[in-house]
């Protein structure tokens, strides 16, 4: 199983996340704070690039450039981030504005009550997301979720999950649970 971590935690968030995946995993642990990722600029290149006639491909000249194929042959990605507002750290909010428009076309589906986007891919990862907070906060953590389930929802990924750790009311670090937490993600997707 090919594993994805997009770590856009101020201080590269859980320190052995990697370590807690399953040994038989591939883990590509990519931290944002250490990338050149520009903003998108919303120039909607990557959906009619009629230049090169080349939809997906960012104009942007930056390392989204190797992410991008990384992303598209993972079985499962997660995202993890500081919960800011309820949402995702600036560094991961870039990689997610610019993975929507390159591997997903303009055109909307709906699904059910709602809409969403068609991969221009067939393969699509399970979309795991962990969010840190420095204190426990319920209704940024229901935030954070629902954000998650939106995104996978719009992104039509085949499982999504969230898991939420505060810092101040679990004074210790329980690996033990985050471990468990992730094998049953893993079982669900085998």
């Amino acid at each position: 199983m090919k594993i994805l971590i997009f770590d856009g935690c101020k201080n590269n968030g859980i320190k052995n996340l990697a370590g807690l995946l399953p040994n038989e995993s591939e883990v590509i642990n990519i931290h944002l704070s250490e990338q050149n990722i520009l903003n998108c600029t919303g120039c909607m290149s990557c959906v009619w690039n009629m230049e090169k006639m080349n939809p997906g491909y960012c104009r942007l000249n930056d390392d989204m450039k190797l992410i991008y194929p990384t992303f598209i042959h993972s079985d499962l990605v997660i995202f993890m981030t500081d919960i800011l507002f309820g949402g995702f750290s600036f560094q991961l909010k870039k990689v997610i504005d610019r993975l929507l428009s390159a591997l997903f076309t303009a055109p909307l589906k709906k699904r059910g009550n709602d809409v969403g986007h068609i991969m221009r891919y067939k393969k699509r990862p399970a979309i795991l997301g962990i969010g840190i907070q420095k204190e426990k906060d319920q209704e940024m953590e229901d935030i954070f979720k629902e954000y998650i389930d939106r995104l996978s929802t719009l992104w039509d990924v085949p499982y999504n999950d969230s898991l939420v750790y505060a810092l101040n009311s679990d004074s210790e670090f329980n690996e033990q649970l985050i471990k468990n937490k992730i094998e049953n993600w893993v079982n669900t997707l085998l």
